[in-house]
């Protein structure tokens, strides 16, 4: 986790570079592992659910 924490550090700083995370985890199933959340903050992006994004359409 710690390289993909490094990487995303690094995405955020390309110049020109937008980005999103779409959490495409099942919240019901068990165990959850929460990670889209995380890398989105990492990489300072937009962060949605699949959930919402349904709602949305």
């Amino acid at each position: 986790m710690e390289e993909v924490k490094r990487i995303c550090y690094q995405l955020r700083e390309l110049p020109y570079v937008d980005t999103l995370v779409l959490d495409t985890e099942i919240k019901s199933d068990y165990p959850k592992m929460d990670l889209a959340r995380d890398i989105a903050s990492w990489l300072a992006a937009s962060y949605h659910t699949l959930e919402a994004c349904q709602v949305m359409a």
